[in-house]
């Protein structure tokens, strides 16, 4: 009970920040210390089991196949060099998450005038599905990293950006769709636009159809996306239409009012952008919910502009503007979290840590 106490007290005064022009102490290396605890000491989570053995067996060098078991090439040989160095799979995690909460720290800080506030949002969704989902965590970790090149205009840039992409990819093929958006980042806004929704449309028709899973039916592409589609969601996919909706409308709101107040920026104007070509994706959660994954991938960016809203706004504005932004992370976390995932995913990983169970 008391780690939940101090849990909750840690994420509200990161949270309650923005409300004082002046404050001597940041939590944020509290909160970013606790997260990287809770994911490198977690035992019990739901993946917990079935990476270990996937550990055991990659570090062991020789009894691997990548067909075999459809798993990216880079998560594979970084359990190799784990198993090189002699290294437990707990400890494996404590480097593994080191390198991924480094990226998004320096990412973070960086573009972010209230690091402490995109922190809070982040634990509150996704952290706790990032912890159990390893490999996703560190590709969203090289993405949002990536987006610094994208500000510059530049071909070494675009290079570098391409190149971190592909990485990422290597740990969760999802990533890949993003080397794309490199094409789209000088597009004007009403082009790009009427681009995705010109896509969305003839996707959502393929799907109907079938006719993507006709063209790619030797891939390894469709070998990962069939893991996806065993189950489909009924009416699930309204809710997750409604909650990207909602965070894309926050983006474009924080947006407007950057603008009156002359404090835009080009990163700030990519993550808009960014959030436009992400409703590409929305039509493949009429299959399954594991596609929300792709919003997952842009919560961390939203959350940076979020940060960005709440420094700008006047005072007097912003504990509204702040109720209204925190509906965002709290939906989504009650929507996969929260409904049916208390037992194998909240207490397993905040209760049950190496440091105090």
């Amino acid at each position: 009970m008391i780690i939940y106490f101090f849990l909750l007290l840690l994420l509200l005064t990161c949270l309650f920040l923005p409300f004082l022009k002046n404050s001597f102490f940041s939590p944020k290396a509290v909160l970013l210390l606790f997260m990287w605890i809770l994911f490198w000491g977690n035992r019990y989570s739901a993946d917990y089991e079935g990476y270990s053995r996937y550990y055991d067996l990659f570090s062991t060098l020789g009894n691997y196949s990548f067909l075999e078991t459809h798993l990216e090439p880079g998560f594979v040989l970084m359990n190799s060099m784990g198993g090189i160095l002699g290294l437990t799979y707990n400890q494996f995690l404590f480097f593994f998450s080191l390198i991924g909460f480094s990226l998004l720290s320096f990412s973070i800080e960086k573009a972010s005038p209230k690091p402490e506030l995109v922190y809070a949002f982040y634990f509150l969704y996704p952290f706790l599905i990032d912890v159990a989902q390893i490999r996703f965590f560190f590709a969203v970790s090289l993405f949002v990293y990536s987006l610094k090149w994208l500000s510059l205009n530049s071909k070494k840039s675009g290079i570098k950006y391409v190149f971190c992409i592909l990485l990422a990819a290597s740990f969760h093929i999802t990533a890949f769709p993003f080397v794309f958006f490199i094409f789209f980042r000088r597009t004007s806004l009403k082009k790009l636009f009427i681009y995705c929704l010109a896509f969305t449309a003839i996707i959502i028709f393929l799907l109907n159809q079938r006719y993507l899973f006709i063209i790619f039916s030797d891939s390894f592409l469709i070998s990962r996306l069939n893991a996806y589609i065993e189950t489909r969601t009924r009416f699930g996919h309204f809710l997750f239409w409604s909650m990207q909706g909602m965070s894309t409308f926050f983006v474009f709101f924080v947006r407007q009012i950057l603008k009156k107040n002359s404090a835009s920026n080009e990163f700030l104007n990519i993550i808009y952008r960014l959030n436009i070509f992400c409703l590409l994706f929305t039509p493949f959660y009429m299959l399954n919910g594991n596609f929300f994954r792709y919003y997952r991938f842009i919560a961390i960016p939203n959350y940076i502009v979020f940060s960005w809203g709440l420094k700008t706004i006047k005072l007097k504005n912003r504990a509204f503007l702040l109720f209204l932004l925190i509906l965002v992370p709290l939906a989504c976390a009650t929507l996969q979290i929260y409904i049916g995932n208390i037992d194998n995913l909240v207490i397993p990983i905040i209760q049950k840590n190496l440091l105090w169970h």
